[in-house]
């Protein structure tokens, strides 16, 4: 029996291609808004700014598994406030090979902040044969998905269908 190798990755940041890109710092109370996008979120009636930008290191999914020699991902679990298809963008490849075996991400305001439309997000996966749910039973895929007014906050799987 090979040996597995168990990776659990919280910091690396992952993107659509390597390279630097600026993230968007907020206080310590909104770390977990930490985003790509320069949100707009006076217009959800919120009146937080960011209070800092970094420079940040990115790589892709596929980048990461060539270097690591990683052929096969079971989990991959993406919270990146927004900028969700960039990195499934980047892993392309590991899509393509259908080698991720169950992704799990999520949906809302900062999908549509980041300049991101669901539909193609849903194409970008299908294309590859994969199927999309929401994580609640008998609720729409991307729900609200027409405008970042409508969107509902969301997390969702996509399995390669076999």
């Amino acid at each position: 029996m090979a040996d597995r190798k168990n990776i659990i990755l919280n910091q690396l940041s992952v993107a659509d291609k390597e390279g630097i890109v600026s993230l968007y710092v907020y206080d310590k109370e909104h770390g977990g808004w930490n985003s790509l996008a320069r949100r707009p979120l006076e217009k959800y009636n919120i009146h937080v700014t960011p209070v800092n930008t970094e420079e940040v290191k990115t790589t892709t999914i596929d980048a990461y598994c060539e270097k690591n020699k990683i052929s096969l991902v079971y989990f991959l679990k993406i919270d990146v406030e927004g900028a969700e298809y960039q990195v499934l963008l980047g892993a392309r490849h590991m899509l393509e090979k259908k080698c991720i075996r169950c992704c799990m991400f999520e949906f809302g305001q900062t999908t549509f902040d980041m300049g991101n439309n669901p539909n193609e997000i849903e194409k970008y996966l299908k294309q590859f044969g994969y199927h999309i749910r929401n994580v609640v039973k008998d609720n729409p895929v991307f729900p609200g998905r027409s405008s970042a007014e409508t969107a509902r906050f969301s997390m969702h799987v996509a399995i390669p269908k076999v």
